[in-house]
């Protein structure tokens, strides 16, 4: 897998008998020109790397901060990888630090730690292709970011039951909505793994109705249904039209205003502005994300008494520390004492 953003794909024809290639599939990929300069290893390596990542996103982050690195190299008038050295790379830290983003304000330590890693991680597959003998990025490091609670916005029950309320029953992209919502609240899914899920996903075990999504890593997720979820599952099943089309996909686009299903995939963008044009409707007028419900699902869980060690389980955390970032019933417990306040 490459990622396109960087790439320029052109017919065999075309390319010079002296330039490295990339094979895939019909077509021949051509790297960036500084890879192609600075040797046939590099371009081995830049094609090991992206090959080690299998996550969508995480290529998509890695390659706009390969790009970014690659033109300040240019800026700088180094085009051979082979001559960038440790000073260079500190530098270049230096240098992100100091980048403003479109608002003119210092881009965010998240961000600064993402380019770093990518880069770290470049040459440490030129490192284990031959095309260097050290990384002349070993010494620089992402920022460490110290958080204790989660940046990402959440929604309180009666907020998110108000939304989910006020979706009207008309069209069936409303009941897909409806859906969607209520199936990253329930279920505790990214909007990535939701998306791609298909109608074999939502499935019986005896009487219970269970889910499963991929997550991250390709991991299978799966999950019972909460009792709420499946009356909103179930109808949406039937108004839809989905009932024994095992491999169409769960929540697909639809067609304009008439709001008709078309089987298409629906993209995460599009599901943005949906979740936020109903919280508008709802009078919920902050700005929220998709994964505003998983948030907020994870959260609720652990504020009506749920363990850490099982919200990490349902949430298919990796390490709990990610699962502690949702424990904010330190801000419930600050709530409740300053309304003692008396005057």
């Amino acid at each position: 897998m490459f990622p396109r953003g960087n790439l320029e794909t052109v017919m065999s024809s075309s390319i010079s008998s002296t330039t490295p290639l990339i094979e895939e599939e019909d077509a021949t990929i051509v790297p960036p020109e500084i890879i192609i300069f600075s040797g046939q290893k590099f371009v081995t390596s830049y094609a090991a790397f992206f090959a080690s990542i299998h996550n969508e996103k995480t290529e998509e982050s890695y390659s706009r901060a390969l790009i970014n690195f690659f033109r300040y190299l240019k800026r700088k008038s180094i085009t051979d990888l082979n001559t960038v050295d440790a000073p260079r790379m500190a530098l270049y830290l230096k240098a992100l630090k100091r980048r403003k983003n479109k608002k003119g304000k210092p881009i965010a330590l998240a961000t600064i730690a993402i380019e770093i890693s990518a880069i770290r991680m470049f040459f440490k597959s030129c490192v284990n292709n031959g095309a260097l003998v050290a990384s002349p990025a070993a010494e620089i490091h992402p920022p460490k970011l110290r958080r204790t609670t989660g940046a990402t916005p959440v929604i309180v029950p009666e907020m998110v039951r108000l939304i989910l309320n006020t979706i009207p029953d008309k069209t069936q992209a409303n009941y897909r909505d409806k859906a969607l919502i209520a199936i990253m609240t329930f279920t505790f899914y990214r909007i990535s793994a939701t998306l791609s899920m298909q109608v074999k996903d939502y499935y019986l075990i005896g009487d219970e109705r269970w889910v499963k999504a991929k997550e991250k890593g390709s991991k299978i997720h799966k999950m019972p249904v909460h009792p709420d979820l499946r009356e909103i599952m179930d109808q949406y099943i039937v108004e839809a039209d989905l009932e024994g089309k095992r491999e169409a996909l769960l929540f697909p686009s639809s067609h304009g205003k008439s709001g008709r299903l078309n089987g298409k995939p629906y993209s995460r963008t599009a599901a943005w502005k949906m979740v936020n044009r109903h919280a508008r409707r709802a009078g919920y007028h902050d700005e929220i994300g998709n994964h505003s419900f998983r948030a907020s699902g994870i959260t609720q869980y652990m504020n009506m008494g749920g363990s850490l060690k099982q919200a990490r389980k349902l949430a298919g955390h990796s390490h709990i520390s990610t699962t502690m970032l949702y424990d904010r019933s330190e801000d419930l417990e600050k709530s409740k004492e300053i309304a003692r306040l008396k005057f």
